[in-house]
């Protein structure tokens, strides 16, 4: 009887054995794969990175003018692995007192079923302030996700102006377009031709030019600037009021003339936006993202 209770007792050791064994096997795994998924979860974007030192600076900002930075959240690693489940996320930012910012979104969802796997979020900028030559404004946007794991992308910006005159930034809007907005930030008309009491160059300010009348303000210019761009990579809205009869050159590409100049008049203390077509729908044109300017704006004398 005892023999057969010892074998019994001995069964039931091995059991319990061979259970704990399987069992810290099956936990010890199934960690290991949690910590392979955290540490490869495809949470990323285009412009935010996990680099804390990830800084994009700006450097010819009016120093008036509001902006936005639009920004792409996607669960893609590549083209062949993506998240298979939906990844829900928050986004923050942090501005300073001088200037107001808003996002289009502060959470969302990067669906599954997204084909592109991809979210895409807006923070608009708008100075409470004129910002001086010289000085800097500098904020920083965060985008966390918050399932099934836990993962904070973040960028810093720091836009520098350098003189209160002409500026202006690339936007990138998507696959399709993207938009140039120019700033002339300069406070004042210039004489083109004399009149009454002007000469050639004095300048007016924009109060004493309102009292002009229509004839008188003929006589007048604002900041003459040039823009010039790539038509293999950008093709410019041609039903844009910008373009003139006169106003811009051309090249050819495959025996077709294309427009790769323009040049045009933009008043003081306000700015115009030229909209941008995208031969290369993978590539992000905003001015912050680009190695090289797609988009060169100069100013020059009339």
């Amino acid at each position: 009887m005892k023999k057969r209770k010892y074998i019994i007792t001995a069964g039931i050791l091995l059991i319990i054995v061979f259970v704990g064994v399987t069992l810290a096997k099956y936990i010890t795994e199934d960690y290991h794969g949690y910590y392979i998924s955290a540490k490869d979860f495809p949470f990323t974007s285009n412009i935010l990175s996990t680099n804390h030192y990830n800084t994009h600076i700006i450097d010819n900002w009016s120093g008036v003018e509001s902006f936005d930075i639009t920004f792409d959240l996607s669960t893609k690693k590549n083209n062949l692995y993506y998240a298979d489940y939906d990844v829900p996320y928050l986004v923050f930012y942090d501005c300073p007192e001088t200037v107001t910012c808003s996002l289009s979104k502060t959470s969302g969802i990067i669906y599954a079923s997204n084909p592109t796997h991809t979210d895409t979020v807006t923070l608009h900028v708008q100075p409470l302030q004129n910002f001086s030559a010289g000085e800097f404004l500098t904020f920083s946007v965060s985008a966390n996700s918050t399932a099934p794991y836990e993962k904070r992308l973040s960028a810093t910006f720091s836009y520098f102006v350098e003189d209160n005159s002409i500026s202006y930034t690339v936007t990138d809007y998507g696959p399709v377009y993207a938009k140039l907005t120019i700033t002339n930030a300069i406070s004042y008309y210039t004489v083109n031709s004399a009149f009454g009491d002007y000469s050639q160059n004095d300048r007016i300010d924009i109060e004493e030019y309102n009292k002009l009348t229509q004839a008188e303000k003929e006589n007048c210019i604002g900041q003459w600037v040039n823009i010039s761009f790539d038509p293999n990579d950008l093709l410019i809205d041609t039903t844009d009021s910008i373009i003139k009869d006169d106003n811009y050159t051309t090249t050819l590409i495959s025996n077709i003339p294309y427009i790769n100049n323009i040049t045009t008049e933009i008043k003081p203390m306000s700015a115009i936006e030229i909209k941008f077509y995208k031969t290369d729908p993978t590539i992000n044109y905003n001015s912050y993202a680009s190695g090289n300017p797609a988009i060169t704006v100069t100013q020059v004398n009339r």
